[in-house]
């Protein structure tokens, strides 16, 4: 008798496509099974077992131009000239960058200031971000920062205010970028001073001026914060 297992899909990895891909002549993302991913424009998330290795893609799209990028490390195709990649063994945590169309190398400067250690930074979904060293990355990398357990944050880029969505700052680059953390303290009151009312939103997302506020719900620095 032939026995089975059930297929553990217990590792994670990140594909980003800069094109909808169901707008080209023909592309194709498998795995070493024959079972395909449908991917949209930007960022894709895909749940698999190591079983599953390894992976290959390829496209056409009158030309096979493009760029590929493992963990940020430029990826070259199986054959010269062509857009297929094949024996592609993937980790958990790897991310994969498919520039479709490109063929010259773009990177952009990113640095961190401020109270940096009161966010939980992450790159590219997955990728947590250990320390607040500079750092060049891709075209449309995306950042993500929530408050550490306890904190209230403010976060900006290029001196312009990012609003935040249930708490979490997201930030896509599309230029040299430079983000600042600040550390907020809501408490609550009636009247928020002018440092905390930067980041205040009522529950259907307008922002408000933090002076004589109603009584309710409000999103303060990210976090829920009902004011009496």
């Amino acid at each position: 008798a032939i026995e089975t297992a059930k297929i553990t899909y217990d590792n994670k990895m990140v594909v980003y496509v800069n094109v909808d891909p169901a707008s080209m002549v023909y592309y194709s993302f498998t795995n070493t099974d024959r079972e395909g991913y449908t991917l949209k424009q930007g960022y894709n998330v895909i749940d698999f077992s190591t079983t599953q290795n390894p992976f290959m893609w390829s496209w056409y799209d009158n030309d096979y131009d493009g760029l590929v990028y493992i963990n940020d490390v430029l990826t070259q195709p199986t054959y010269v000239g062509s857009a297929s990649f094949e024996e592609k063994q993937m980790k958990d945590g790897d991310v994969v960058k498919l520039f479709i169309h490109e063929t010259t190398e773009k990177s952009y400067n990113v640095t961190f200031e401020g109270d940096t250690q009161d966010a939980v930074i992450t790159k590219d979904i997955i990728t947590p971000v250990e320390s607040a060293d500079a750092q060049t990355v891709l075209p449309g990398t995306r950042f993500t920062f929530q408050a550490a357990e306890g904190k209230n944050i403010v976060v900006t880029a290029n001196d312009v205010e990012v609003a935040p969505a249930d708490g979490v700052f997201t930030f896509d680059v599309t230029a040299d970028t430079q983000f600042k953390v600040t550390a907020n303290t809501a408490d609550g009151v009636n009247t928020v001073s002018s440092q905390n009312a930067r980041a205040i939103y009522n529950l259907q997302g307008v922002r408000m001026n933090g002076k004589n506020l109603p009584a309710g719900m409000y999103i303060i620095n990210g976090k829920s914060v009902m004011v009496k």
